[in-house]
């Protein structure tokens, strides 16, 4: 299309206006480029802690979801130990939590198995409103910079 970048003005050794507006252009991207990596692609990590109690008792076993209420950060997740208590790295931004848990509850004939199949049963232990994003009440705000602690108090009630 008639534009060179590779070109000399005749009787000059500097390249022609093109050239060097390319050259600035390419070297003002490498500089946004790296500066955009070294602020990092969204929020820094922080982390959660907390405890899972059920009617006061504290919760072993039990799976805690972070998820980002908006476009912002990661979904993250932890299992809770024999105290009811977790951590998480999570990104500083507004988190639902889910708190779900199952148990093993033994095996029953699968009527889809014409040979006799059997088909494992998992029981939900908690309250099936704290494992579903539209309808757990729990939340988390963590702060950048510092640990936040939560406590997720469920109930058996509703």
């Amino acid at each position: 299309m008639g534009r060179s970048t590779d070109t000399t003005t005749a009787g000059s050794a500097q390249p022609s206006r093109p050239a060097r507006l390319d050259r600035t252009v390419a070297i003002r991207s490498v500089v946004i480029v790296g500066l955009a990596v070294a602020a990092g692609c969204g929020p820094r990590a922080t982390v959660v802690t907390g405890v899972v109690t059920l009617d006061g008792a504290a919760v072993a076993g039990a799976s805690v979801q972070l998820f980002p209420v908006g476009s912002q950060g990661q979904p993250a997740g932890a299992t809770t130990d024999g105290a009811g208590r977790f951590w998480a790295k999570v990104s500083p931004v507004p988190l639902r939590v889910l708190v779900s848990k199952r148990k093993f509850g033994g095996y029953v004939e699968d009527p889809l198995d014409p040979t006799g199949g059997r088909i494992a049963v998992v029981d939900e232990v908690l309250p099936a409103r704290y494992a579903e994003l539209k309808t757990t009440p729990l939340a988390a705000e963590p702060r950048a910079g510092q640990t936040t602690t939560v406590k997720l108090s469920l109930t058996t009630a509703p």
